[in-house]
């Protein structure tokens, strides 16, 4: 019997590196014929290197072209502003040679690219090092320290207090999704934590008025360690001026996603488990930020781990809606269970005091 379900996993697992293979074959011939419309020409070399929703990543030894659909345009423009002001503070971005995303080419063709140099280099190890962990947290460090008056997408940034502006009405939407569905699966409902968000958003307006340049999705995965050991964030799609504590609360718990399951009864004993875990990730950041960065980090970093899991619950459980089932990663089963732990985590979180 044992026998028999390895065979059968083994057989799976072949079927679905045909279908990824085909897929990929196809999606990079899409990507040839619609840059060739455009006007450019891959080199015979270049091979899809990524695919995620609806950007295409194709490269060869010299260059990447990054393509998207007519709808996420945005993404392009953002990755280009973004990449000029990370050249400007000296953080070596890639620098985008090539942009086209004017309206002609997207009404006409439904496509986008970008062309930048590709960055020799390798994603950090896994498990990170204490020392790759500090040298990632020094570079996020200066990453953060890029400031601007205006929050938002780099292309397009708003004038306003983000906390009053933006930051509740996405946990209202997101939470106004996830209520009923939580109701449902036995494991709601949750509490007021609108209501909490309301008492404390003075506290989640940035530093001094200035907002920091954030990654928006930092995770090991988005940067590459060069030759000479220096780091590059080389995805700038969703990148913006935000406050900085939500990039820190999202690395904390990429590098340490065992972290979610040790929950105590107190929010701010698990916040010390977690911290302890992720003391080098820490302290290369603090021993390089500014000393009122540390202050405002202790401040407001249990309402950026709120927003992180609710943002994280919205994603488990739109992955059970049928629209996204084709995008699942593992069984619904798995998401039920995520939905489950960051449920609790919520409730532990969003407790008084």
């Amino acid at each position: 019997m044992i026998f028999i379900d390895r065979l059968r996993r083994v057989v799976e697992a072949r079927r679905r590196q045909k279908r990824e293979a085909a897929l990929s074959r196809a999606i990079e011939s899409y990507g040839r014929e619609r840059l060739a419309l455009i006007g450019l020409q891959p080199p015979p070399e270049t091979r899809l290197i990524g695919r995620k929703k609806n950007r295409r990543v194709l490269a060869d030894g010299r260059r990447v072209w990054k393509f998207y659909r007519a709808g996420q345009a945005h993404y392009a423009l953002n990755f280009a502003a973004a990449a000029r002001r990370l050249a400007e503070a000296g953080l070596g971005s890639p620098v985008v040679e090539f942009l086209d995303a004017s309206g002609e080419t997207r009404r006409r063709y439904g496509l986008c690219c970008l062309v930048m140099p590709r960055v020799p280099g390798e994603a950090p190890r896994s498990p990170m090092t204490s020392e790759d962990e500090g040298r990632l947290a020094a570079f996020l460090a200066g990453l953060h320290q890029v400031r601007s008056t205006r929050w938002g997408d780099c292309h397009d940034p708003a004038d306003g207090s983000y906390a009053e502006a933006i930051f509740q009405l996405e946990v209202e939407r997101e939470l106004a999704f996830v209520a009923p569905r939580l109701v449902r699966l036995g494991l709601g409902p949750l509490p007021d934590v609108l209501g909490w968000f309301g008492r404390r958003l003075e506290g989640l307006n940035p530093l001094e008025g200035a907002f920091h340049f954030v990654s928006a999705d930092a995770h090991p995965n988005n940067f590459l360690i060069r030759p000479d050991g220096s780091l590059c964030l080389i995805d700038l799609d969703r990148a913006r001026f935000l406050d900085f504590p939500l990039d820190l609360a999202r690395m904390i718990v990429s590098l340490h996603p065992s972290a979610l399951e040790q929950q105590t009864g107190q929010a701010e004993a698990t916040l010390l488990g977690w911290e302890t875990q992720a003391s080098a990730l820490l302290r290369g950041y603090f021993g390089t930020a500014p000393p009122e960065f540390r202050r405002h980090w202790e401040r407001a970093r249990r309402a950026y781990f709120l927003r992180l899991f609710i943002r994280d619950l919205w994603n488990a459980l739109k992955h059970l809606e049928p629209k996204w089932a084709r995008f699942q990663k593992k069984p619904a089963a798995e998401y039920v269970g995520q939905a489950g732990r960051l449920t609790r985590l919520i409730g532990l979180f969003a407790a008084e005091p």
